[in-house]
Formats: C-alpha cells, structure tokens, sequence
C-alpha cells in the first residue's frame, strides 16, 4: 500500500502487500500487528539492526505510550512509528477531520495530530531516557513514519475524480468510494463483486468468488454495519469502495 501522508519521515516498504499476504491466514490478527511484523521483515531484508519494538512508556501507575519500533542502520538510529488506516471523506472535505474512520470516533487530522505531537515525542521522554541508558541505546533517534491506507470519496466525487488537495497528503495515496446502502443501485454499471473481510482491506481479495450486483443488493439488505468491496468492470479494472449504513456517520 501507498503511504497516506506526504511527509519526508515516511519510510516506503515496497513488499508490504506480499508479506501481508503470509498472514492473511489468520483472520484474527488486528491490521496494525500485520503491518507491524511486514516492517520487521522489512528490517531484517535491509540488514537493520532492531533494538527494540512496542516499548512502553509509563509513568508511575500511567501509560505515556508505546513506541512501535527503534532500529539503527550503521551509526545512525531511527524511531518509527507504524499505523494502517482508512478513512472516508464527509462533511465539507476542507479538513482532515473530515475523513472519518469507519466507527467515525477517529478521524485523519486528529491521527496525524497524535503521530507528530505525541508518538514521534516519545524518545524524548524522561522516561524513555532512562531506559535507553540502561539498554546502551543511541542517545538520540531520528523520527519516522509507515503509515498506509487508502482515502474513500462521496462515489460521485469518485467516479469524476473531483479530489479535494489537503497539505501533508501524498498526492498519489490510495484512493476509493464510499456510498450509503441507499445508494447502492449507483453501484449497478459494475460487473461483480466481492465483500472483503477486514483483513482482506490490507491484503486484498483472496478468493476468487464472485457476486453480481443482484446478489450482492440482497446480501446488504439488512446491512448495519461499515462494509468494504471490491468491484469488478467488463475490462478487469478493480476499484475499492465502503458502503455504509444509511445513518452513517451519525
């Protein structure tokens, strides 16, 4: 997957899908620790030497927070903090708050907040100081980021390709629709479909049963939930998309 933000911290992992593919397996597994062990692979094909991952920070009987991953290359030392998400443009699309994640209770401005103002602080906590003194850790950590997904569009929007510019967003960041249920005859033009499980929002379609649109409008018809699908044209194109309960995002 293509990194969300445009940021000069952000590491690209090119195999990422295909070690994503060896969990895919275990339905169990949150998107988060995939991604998780996908850099550690990463590391090690690169020769980097892992010092330490999710380490907690805590003070007295509180949890500051857990720093995903701290890793050296040569002489140099980095702080890297990993994240896989998925977020739906609503609202006026001026802000990234108004990407929502699918429970709406997080959205892409206040994740973005959080990554630079409090989890990439982290190796400059008293705290974590002294526990990298006691470790023989590097003294100091460059900061970075792997932090993938894909963005989803009001399926208007989608279809015309009107994509509002947002600073610190990749340009090039993956990108899908979103509908509500009451929509869904808009989704009519596409040839099959197939209903993702949430680990398939990482790695993809891994089966290759198919429905077409008949099957799949019978299939939502008491749909109350956020749901992920990919959908197939005539000519093989394949275009992602979330259809949504009829309240959402309320």
């Amino acid at each position: 997957m293509k990194p969300i933000f445009d940021d000069k911290r952000q590491v690209i992992v090119n195999h990422t899908r295909g070690m994503a593919q060896f969990f895919s397996c275990n339905t169990k597994q949150r998107l988060g620790f995939i991604a998780e062990e996908c850099f550690g692979a990463y590391l090690e094909n690169i020769g980097a030497r892992i010092l330490a991952r999710n380490v907690q920070i805590n003070q007295g009987q509180k949890t500051i927070g857990e720093i995903d991953f701290l890793y050296q290359i040569e002489e140099i030392a980095y702080h890297c903090e990993i994240a896989v998400k998925f977020y739906l443009l609503t609202g006026t699309g001026k802000s990234l708050d108004d990407f929502l994640g699918p429970n709406v209770r997080d959205n892409l401005g206040k994740k973005w907040r959080r990554l630079n103002e409090h989890q990439l602080q982290l190796t400059q906590h008293p705290t974590f100081r002294s526990i990298a003194i006691e470790n023989n850790w590097p003294s100091s950590f460059v900061p970075q980021l792997h932090v993938v997904g894909r963005l989803f569009y009001p399926f208007d929007d989608f279809i015309e390709q009107k994509f509002p510019k947002f600073t610190g967003l990749n340009p090039n960041h993956e990108k899908g629709f979103w509908i509500h249920f009451k929509e869904i005859e808009k989704l009519s033009a596409f040839t099959s479909f197939y209903v993702l499980s949430k680990i398939e929002w990482l790695v993809g379609r891994q089966s290759k049963s198919l429905m077409n649109f008949t099957e799949l409008n019978s299939s939502l018809q008491y749909l109350d939930r956020v749901i992920q699908i990919e959908c197939v044209l005539a000519n093989s194109m394949v275009t992602k998309g979330f259809i949504v309960p009829n309240n959402y995002p309320q």
